[in-house]
């Protein structure tokens, strides 16, 4: 059997904070690996209604996204990410849990077979670090990933689309460099390929 008999999703989600109770998503990326179709989901197309609070920023619901994303995430055999298992899945379930959703149980990682590259690399690899950006130099990657200002951040949390618009390209450079990543680490996963 070759990865090819998999549908393999390599996916990364960026959120406007690391905890979800100060923060919520901005947006998701999910590459199906064998081939160029890359999903961008993103809250501001989520969802119909845009309200503002009283200071006049922009108050995203980030609901309509968190299922999107969590659905999605359901239609591959096996996922890949980096530090998935401890940032993103587990942001994305508070989120879900927050609005009255199911989250993504252990059944599902049972079932879709969640490759957390960073635990791997943090095992297999001796880099001076295990960043994706330290891996993706050491490795000599075709793609790198890109830096991205705090002050967008800032500004797509406010409800700029313009600052959203490089955070979601900032987003799918990640996946991209997350793919060769799992290209050069597979035959170190524990998957009968």
């Amino acid at each position: 059997m070759t990865d090819k008999a998999f549908r393999i999703g390599i996916f990364d989600f960026e959120m406007t904070n690391l905890h979800a109770d100060f923060g919520y998503a901005l947006c998701g990326v999910i590459k199906n690996y064998h081939s160029d179709e890359v999903q961008v989901l993103r809250v501001d197309q989520c969802q119909q209604d845009t309200p503002k609070c009283a200071c006049g920023l922009r108050h995203w619901d980030d609901l309509p996204l968190a299922v999107k994303l969590r659905d999605t995430l359901q239609e591959y055999q096996i996922i890949v990410s980096w530090n998935g298992l401890q940032f993103d899945i587990p942001f994305l379930n508070s989120r879900l849990l927050l609005g009255g959703e199911k989250g993504i149980t252990s059944a599902f990682f049972g079932k879709a077979r969640h490759k957390d590259l960073l635990q791997i690399a943090r095992k297999s690899l001796a880099t001076h670090s295990k960043r994706l950006d330290s891996v993706a130099k050491f490795f000599e990657f075709d793609n790198q990933k890109t830096p991205l200002e705090p002050k967008l951040w800032v500004a797509a949390a406010g409800g700029c689309s313009v600052s959203l618009d490089s955070i979601v390209e900032h987003c799918i450079a990640d996946v991209l460099v997350l793919e060769e990543a799992f290209e050069k680490m597979k035959n170190l996963l524990d998957i009968a390929w």
